[in-house]
């Protein structure tokens, strides 16, 4: 999808914070940037460890989580085909993404060490809510040809029935993926590589 692909792209930009190689980083150092700035999108961090490393306030990873589910509300606006989207229903959507990332599974590797730079193995369990809701509003879409809806009335109809459909049915996941992420460094920082955090992103939900 378009808009994915531009989000990520958004979401590495904003997201990933440097860190710097006079810090003494240890490989235990490197695990905790990449697994915390993983978790800092999908499920926000608190650990006073991860801001003192990468030199960032709690209120500043708040945003940087908000983001992403920003971003993701986007996709899901474009997905499911929806116009004039009001503020309301855009919190709305965030908020449901905030819960449904809050299942997301992925296991990272220790990190194997090359040259300058870190190669991590992330084991991804995608969420397969989206693709499942889809199914369920077609459904209804199919049982109801005779309603016309307007946009507002069917932003509401499709919010209404996603929150309903995530309080009253498990999360389900796919086949496990396995992407690698790599960490090098550049000009005395450690960043991620331009596209590892949006292969993790191509894989945590299903759509």
């Amino acid at each position: 999808m378009k808009n994915k692909l531009i989000a990520l792209i958004l979401i590495v930009m904003v997201a990933i914070t440097g860190c710097s190689s006079n810090k003494g980083l240890t490989d235990s150092d490197i695990q905790d940037y990449v697994q915390y700035s993983i978790d800092e999108v999908y499920l926000g961090v608190n650990d006073q460890k991860y801001f003192d490393l990468v030199d960032i306030t709690l209120e500043e990873s708040q945003e940087i989580t908000l983001q992403g589910m920003t971003y993701e509300a986007e996709v899901f606006i474009e997905y499911f085909d929806m116009y004039e989207v009001s503020e309301e229903h855009f919190d709305r959507i965030i908020s449901a993404y905030q819960t449904l990332y809050k299942s997301s599974k992925y296991e990272i590797s220790e990190p194997i060490k090359k040259d300058l730079e870190y190669i991590f193995e992330v084991t991804i369990e995608p969420i397969l809510t989206i693709s499942e809701f889809l199914d369920v509003l077609l459904i209804k879409l199919d049982e109801e040809t005779d309603i016309v809806y307007n946009d507002e009335e069917y932003n509401e109809m499709v919010i209404s029935l996603f929150e309903d459909y995530l309080v009253n049915n498990p999360v389900n996941y796919g086949e496990p993926v396995l992407v690698f992420v790599k960490v090098e460094l550049v000009d005395s920082y450690y960043n991620f590589t331009e596209n590892s955090i949006s292969t993790v992103d191509q894989h945590v939900i299903l759509y």
